[in-house]
């Protein structure tokens, strides 16, 4: 049995790469056959165009009735001129994003050796300081990706729903993987300093945990409480002035 890590985690990467191979496999065929004995399956052929679809209203030469057409070739054009231009350039964007906290990193790194002094827990802090940077930074872009993700998929009018969410899921994970994991990538593959790997990635991992517990959680709670709160002060105020509308008219009944 092999001593070197190198080899176990070759062999439990293998081991994934087989499981999932045969999970997807063998989950497709169950969903498959599911779908045909429910009669959903080839359901697209039924889906209606979504809400937001628009174009030229032309007779269909099925049921002779008008619906909305919108050429394909302008979807394309929208596609090559438009979407994939701006995708290539926030790609960059974040190619250069992290090259500039790689320079900061290397630097630090250096003006900060990890020795057996006194300071080491200083050296250590400020190491982690370019990380922390860089995760919340990714942060902050995710969600301004995702929101041109979202433009841009509108804005190439897709006519079912299936296709809309292909396409935005197409764009969000190509936004997603070079933002959050072209830094990993980098460090583990080509650099090869896993110590910095492991820097960047526990830093990333607990960030975007508070952010996700902050958004999903605490966020909407704070929200509704509010809103809650809100419709109570309101609903007091309105059952004042209602019972002082009835005591005005009561008075003056006795005029």
């Amino acid at each position: 049995w092999p001593g070197s890590d190198f080899y176990k985690y070759s062999l439990f990467c293998i081991f994934n790469v087989i499981w999932w191979t045969v999970f997807m496999e063998k989950w497709k065929r169950l969903s498959n056959r599911l779908a045909y004995q429910w009669g959903s399956y080839d359901l697209q052929i039924f889906e209606r165009p979504r809400p937001l679809y628009y174009g030229d209203l032309k007779n269909s030469p099925i049921t002779n009735q008008p619906e909305r057409r919108y050429p394909k070739w302008k979807r394309v054009l929208k596609k090559y001129l438009v979407s994939y231009p701006i995708l290539i350039c926030c790609l960059a964007l974040s190619l250069w994003i992290y090259f500039a906290f790689y320079g900061i990193q290397m630097k630090t790194d250096h003006d900060y050796p990890l020795d057996d002094s006194l300071f080491f827990i200083h050296a250590k802090l400020m190491r982690t300081l370019p990380s922390t940077g860089y995760s919340l930074l990714i942060l902050g872009l995710n969600l301004i990706y995702r929101k041109i993700a979202t433009h841009l998929t509108d804005f190439e009018n897709h006519r079912l729903r299936t296709s809309y969410e292909n396409n935005l899921t197409s764009k969000l994970f190509i936004f997603y993987f070079m933002n959050c994991f072209i830094g990993l990538f980098y460090e583990a593959f080509i650099n090869a300093n896993f110590t910095n790997v492991v820097q960047l990635l526990t830093v990333f991992v607990i960030f975007n945990a508070i952010f996700l517990k902050f958004t999903e959680q605490i966020g909407p709670y704070v929200i509704k409480r509010f809103k809650k709160n809100q419709l109570i002060e309101r609903t007091s105020q309105n059952v004042h002035v209602s019972e002082a509308v009835k005591q005005a008219l009561t008075l003056s009944s006795f005029d």
